[in-house]
């Protein structure tokens, strides 16, 4: 039991008693639902869905809950199973098929470093028109003015690198 008193500034003592929640310890999740989280992230599966798929079959939380999103990254968390898709095989491609470039593809088209794009797209020179989603690359499309302006910051770069490797600025 848990007591309190209340002092008040009059005199009065306000008591009240209750009773304390005990600590069980953690709940294990069923190894069968651990098993079903891993194979459903394997296959590409937001938390989000894989919440939604097992409250439709009636699967409870450990704590007798509803599944949502967080209560799946937090298992996730708990047993270290990553959600981040891989890149296939040789990694991302620089440019696809629509023309759409990758950041590593710009900074190769333009040549700079990949820093030096990343921070063309941080400072607005340049935005992504396809975000491939956590985990894949961002895509961009060139066209005639963004083309520019990225050519402008990149001959400005190594200005800025010639001069000071010459120790003037």
């Amino acid at each position: 039991m848990t007591r309190i008193q209340i002092l008040w500034r009059s005199g009065a003592v306000t008591e009240a008693t209750t009773e304390r929640r005990r600590y069980v310890g953690p709940t294990a999740t069923p190894e069968a639902v651990v098993a079903e989280i891993r194979m459903r992230v394997a296959d590409g599966w937001s938390d989000r869905a894989i919440a939604q798929d097992l409250n439709r079959r009636g699967v409870a939380s450990p704590k007798g809950l509803t599944w949502n999103k967080q209560s799946v990254r937090g298992l996730r968390k708990r047993r270290n199973i990553r959600s981040l898709r891989v890149p296939p095989e040789g990694g991302w491609p620089t440019q696809k098929s629509d023309g759409l470039l990758s950041l590593r593809g710009l900074a190769e088209h333009f040549g700079v470093t990949r820093r030096r794009a990343r921070h063309c797209m941080d400072t607005g020179l340049v935005r992504p028109t396809n975000r491939g989603g956590r985990g894949r690359p961002l895509w961009f499309a060139l066209d005639a003015e963004t083309e520019h302006r990225l050519a402008e910051a990149a001959r400005g770069t190594s200005r800025g690198r010639t001069a000071d490797a010459g120790g003037e600025k």
